[in-house]
């Protein structure tokens, strides 16, 4: 049996609450939750938009994952509200004479402490995810961290009726299941409402930095930065026809991309010509022919090599760490010249001898690959190529106006790595410092004894 004293009493009771602090309570509550709900989005959003700055690609996030945000910050913002409305409801000003109650004052502790300490924490941690996501992550939620969200949402719904049950005797459990029966329910409505209209901010991200959808690829190496680079996205709109962006997001025309190479050659010392990096990024729907015409035009300017950009498969860096392969442009290139094209600059003369090889491996390239009319599955290609890689056999590479740009990444990857696989496996010398003239005479050795070897014939 608890007695009142004179000033001090711990019995609560609602029926006490007038029907103005009842209305006050709810009103707090849902404006409370509003406008935590709305300072959230405008903050992530903040962060998504300065790291366009900073990002490959443009921090485009999935329907999923954003319906994952928005559900997320209108759960905590619904807890922080009604823990801001619950401090009104139980805190009342004092005088003297008054009767103390230590369950109520223990409410409003709690519920203070609370609010403002988990909101200093999470915009701490908010700041720092921000932060990171600007260069070290990317902004789509994984299991793990969807995971994490739900359990941070359950223990603070928890904690806020830690001491606010007791006031409820009996039945609380019946009043704690109707008040989360709501907060799911206000929380998910909340949810549903956008505060700011991204999809507006998407299009002009996109439209600024358009995101080329690029081939998978069996096979990636690591770009050079040292040296000087300059890049082209080859994408396509919806009636199929090539579009060309420079470095500076400009459309230009197939035949304009000389212009750029050599004014990006005027700034460079002589030296570094011969080192300039040429990154395409294309879309892999793209018909091949496309892309080979791309290379004769770096070919007419004396540029040999050419760098394919690939997918990046993992999630956490593909917004700022680019997978590619680098190959030189072959003389048999000019096969895919088009006739039309009379405005090209003139061809370097042809100066070398063309070599002589015992035997040609035909790979025909498109969907579906045949190697010396055996159709090979993908998966046995690497396998395939490691039994002919050898400095007598030339690989043919033949293409037809059926072969897209993905088919042939797949194929040239599958080469690449098998390749690779053999020169690793009879590699001895380790890179280092302290090894390195006979870790790069080694290597050498190794890409003589297996070279790539290859020419493209397109099948017209």
């Amino acid at each position: 049996m608890k007695f009142n004293r004179l000033f001090y009493d711990d019995h609560l009771n609602f029926r006490n609450f007038s029907k103005f602090k009842t209305f006050a309570f709810i009103c707090i509550s849902v404006f409370s939750a509003f406008v935590t709900y709305s300072f959230s989005q405008a903050i992530f959003e903040t962060e998504r938009v300065i790291s366009f700055s900073f990002d490959l690609i443009p921090n485009i996030i999935s329907e999923d994952s954003r319906n994952f945000y928005n559900l997320f910050f209108a759960s905590v913002s619904f807890i922080l509200g009604h823990s801001i409305a619950v401090s009104f409801l139980f805190s009342r000003p004092g005088n003297l004479m008054s009767r103390r109650s230590l369950k109520r004052k223990r409410i409003v502790n709690e519920q203070i402490f609370l609010g403002f300490n988990f909101a200093h924490w999470f915009l701490k941690l908010g700041w720092m995810f921000g932060t990171f996501a600007m260069c070290c992550m990317d902004f789509e939620f994984t299991s793990t961290a969807k995971l994490i969200a739900i359990l941070l949402i359950i223990v603070l719904y928890l904690e806020s009726w830690k001491t606010l049950k007791s006031v409820f005797n009996k039945q609380k459990w019946k009043y704690i299941c109707i008040h989360a029966l709501l907060f799911c329910s206000l929380s998910y409505g909340l949810s549903k409402i956008n505060i700011i209209n991204y999809k507006a901010i998407d299009n002009m991200a996109l439209e600024a930095n358009p995101i080329v959808d690029l081939p998978k690829s069996l096979y990636h190496q690591n770009l050079d930065y040292r040296y000087p680079t300059i890049s082209f996205k080859i994408l396509q709109d919806d009636n199929g026809e090539l579009i060309i962006r420079n470095q500076y997001n400009e459309v230009i025309e197939m035949h304009e991309i000389s212009n750029e190479i050599i004014n990006e050659r005027a700034s460079l010392r002589e030296e570094l010509y011969s080192r300039l990096n040429v990154i395409v990024s294309a879309d892999k729907n793209i018909t091949l022919k496309n892309i080979k015409q791309i290379e004769v035009v770096l070919f007419s300017i004396g540029q040999r090599r050419i760098t394919y950009e690939v997918r990046n498969e993992n999630l956490l860096t593909r917004s700022f760490q680019r997978k590619a392969i680098a190959k030189t442009i072959a003389y048999n290139i000019l096969q895919f010249r088009p006739k039309e094209a009379s405005f090209y600059p003139p061809f370097p003369d042809r100066i070398f001898k063309e070599p002589v090889f015992k035997d040609t491996l035909n790979v025909y390239v498109e969907n579906s690959v045949i190697i010396d009319g055996v159709k090979v599955p993908k998966i046995m290609l690497v396998d395939k190529f490691k039994d002919n890689v050898s400095i007598d056999i030339l690989i043919n590479y033949l293409i037809s106006e059926n072969t897209t740009y993905q088919d042939y990444i797949t194929v040239l990857s599958a080469h690449f790595k098998a390749v690779d696989e053999l020169q690793k496996k009879e590699q001895v010398i380790e890179d280092s410092y302290e090894l390195y003239e006979d870790f790069m005479k080694e290597q050498s050795e190794l890409k003589l004894k297996f070279p790539i070897i290859t020419a493209e014939t397109y099948t017209n």
